[in-house]
């Protein structure tokens, strides 16, 4: 039997008053061959609030890199967490519900230069992107003023041309009270790309802006196109793609909100509502246009 190692985190990202939301019915049992090919094992425990999981690129010993949420990077190894934390940053988090140590990346170098990026809120709940090395020295590349305690984004990840993507939600509350969806100046909503390899703080380049709350996203490995998981709002989740050559891209429309729903090439029902898919062609001209998403799910049961 195939067996796939799957971890489940989670941050509420939404607010919805939940008894004016339609009921759903469960959802649909995962089709026989999937149940019959995949299979949950615990793997560890004592863990607190993970968020994130990720390899070091060149790690011989393959050891897993677990992010918590309160401030901590643990290491399982050989089927065993290390009783030290890789980091400990506990003291300079905060802990709001989608606050704290969001994201953890490794330089493709790794083995070589042994430098890892964190993405975390700090005390006044506010977004620091942090380099450090084995000696534990410190470079911020990245802060970034949030309103609210909430869509703060969090991940980041090396994409195929070596520069670190930073994902960065509207600021919250609910509904982008300040407009940064579309306001080129702001560097919320948008997914940011940095050189990591310029010296002192590099440049900020916006890859994507429209984005309420980019919790996770991905690189097509054959590809290159990215794959960004945004919260919605209420009823409506996302997920947009970014095709490999295009220079930046605008997603949603002039005020995006996961809630809006783009003209869909194809759609189903998904616990009572529809998912709708649109792949959008490369364009070599920056911020084109609209992009509409990849796909979105419907959710009536988001609560916070």
């Amino acid at each position: 039997m195939k067996r796939a190692l799957i971890v489940l985190v989670a941050l509420v990202g939404c607010r919805a008053d939940a008894e004016s939301l339609p009921v759903e019915p469960p959802p649909p049992p995962p089709p026989a061959e999937v149940a019959r090919s995949v299979k949950l094992e615990r793997v560890a425990t004592g863990l607190r609030m993970p968020v994130a999981l990720t390899f070091a690129p060149g790690d011989a010993e393959r050891r897993l890199f677990i992010v918590e949420k309160p401030g901590y990077v643990r290491v399982l190894r050989g089927g065993k967490l290390d009783a030290p934390p890789f980091l400990d940053v506990h003291d300079r988090v905060s802990g709001a519900t989608e606050q704290g140590l969001l994201g953890l990346a490794f330089h493709p170098q790794f083995a070589k230069n042994g430098r890892f990026y964190v993405n975390y809120t700090d005390r006044k709940g506010d977004t620091r992107v942090v380099e450090l090395d084995r000696e534990y020295h410190e470079r911020e590349l990245l802060w970034v003023k949030q309103p609210f305690n909430n869509h703060n984004g969090g991940d980041l990840v090396f994409g195929p041309d070596g520069k670190l993507y930073i994902g960065l939600g509207d600021g919250g509350w609910a509904n982008d009270p300040f407009g940064h969806g579309q306001d080129p100046d702001a560097l919320l909503a948008k997914m940011l790309r940095l050189d990591v390899d310029e010296p002192g703080r590099p440049k900020v380049h916006t890859v994507a802006r429209g984005l309420r709350n980019p919790w996770r996203y991905a690189f097509d490995r054959k590809t290159g196109d990215l794959y960004i998981a945004d919260v919605g709002q209420d009823r409506w989740e996302e997920v947009d793609v970014v095709p490999a050559g295009t220079y930046a891209s605008v997603m949603g429309t002039a005020a995006p909100l996961g809630c809006q729903a783009p003209m869909p090439l194809m759609s189903r029902n998904r616990w009572g509502g529809p998912l709708t898919f649109n792949v959008v062609p490369p364009s070599p001209e920056p911020l084109p246009r609209s992009t509409t998403p990849l796909a979105e799910i419907f959710n009536s049961r988001v609560t916070s």
